[in-house]
């Protein structure tokens, strides 16, 4: 009867380089959210409204007292969540074939976290307990002048955004908007698709963040794979300084996440099998955290505003 092998994880750096180095175009998680070192147990400053936009007279006499100014943000204590998933690589297979297990499983893994991330990171972003501002456009109200809409929709918040965030089925429609597609290229014309670099031009916003990830909720009665997009449904305009490394830096921003652990691979044996099982995990600790809501504003439901509209030009 084999004996169970003890748990001696070794720490791969090279296959830790692979998933570090593994990226994936259609993911936008850590651009909306940026990572930012931490300690397991951090605390951080949750921005009060309007405390950066106060005018304090720094003007002083000969010997008189300087003013004093305070950061009046809510001081928040909060700790990283640990995140992990493991694959095999059976040994006597390893032999069969030429390509590189290790490598490849470490990205396969590596794939699978990264899913993970992306829905809680679009779950917040269009939760609107995260923002001061929700704004619901009215499919008559824009069908003409969506593009002044979304200007004067940027200037609600305190901090005027510099991305928008979208998924991909609400940028094909919004991108194809004839009344949209008129605005930028400034014509009479409303044939044609506009590009995300034409737009953050035209609404004066550093870019567009366009979500294409789906995720497969597999149905538990009948297996049967129900794929869906990650982002959908909704919009959402977001202040994003992703200048900050670490959570000691005080600076207005919608969201970061806290990371006390980076990314890593490690390795260990199991005895099943008839040469053994290689198991690879991948590993990280993260906490997503909301740092100001006047740093963005919401547009909820704007593919059915874009759909009556795009149908009404068919």
């Amino acid at each position: 009867m084999p004996t169970a092998t003890p748990f001696e994880p070794i720490y791969r750096q090279d296959l830790s380089a692979v998933v570090l180095s593994h990226s994936n175009g259609a993911r936008i998680a850590d651009k909306v959210m940026p990572r930012a070192k931490s300690d397991s147990v951090f605390s951080y400053q949750e921005f009060v409204n309007g405390i950066e936009f106060t005018a304090a007279g720094g003007e002083i006499s000969r010997t008189g007292d300087v003013p004093q100014v305070d950061f009046q943000t809510k001081p928040r204590t909060d700790k990283t969540k640990d995140y992990a998933l493991e694959a095999p690589v059976v040994v006597s297979e390893k032999k069969k074939v030429s390509f590189n297990h290790e490598s490849t499983t470490s990205n396969f893994v590596a794939d699978c976290l990264s899913n993970q991330r992306e829905i809680r990171v679009a779950q917040m972003t269009f939760d609107k307990a995260n923002y001061n501002h929700i704004e619901k456009f009215k499919a008559e109200e824009i069908k003409t002048s969506l593009g002044e809409k979304l200007l004067k929709v940027l200037d609600k918040p305190l901090q005027r955004p510099n991305s928008l965030i979208l998924g991909q089925g609400e940028w094909t429609q919004l991108r194809t908007c004839p009344a949209l597609v008129r605005w930028v290229n400034a014509n009479n014309g409303g044939d044609g698709a506009i590009t995300k670099e034409q737009l953050a031009e035209k609404l004066e916003i550093k870019q567009v963040l366009v979500g294409e990830s789906r995720i497969n909720n597999v149905n538990p009665l009948n297996r049967q794979p129900a794929i869906t997009r990650v982002w959908q449904n909704h919009a959402a305009f977001l202040y994003i300084d992703d200048g900050i490394k670490d959570l000691d830096q005080i600076a207005m921003t919608w969201g970061i996440t806290a990371e006390s652990l980076e990314r890593c691979a490690i390795e260990f044996m199991t005895s099943q099998g008839q040469l053994g099982t290689q198991w690879i995990r991948v590993a990280e600790s993260l906490n997503e955290i909301i740092i100001s809501k006047e740093c963005g504003i919401l547009i909820q439901d704007l593919n059915k505003a874009l759909e009556v509209i795009n149908a009404g030009n068919d």
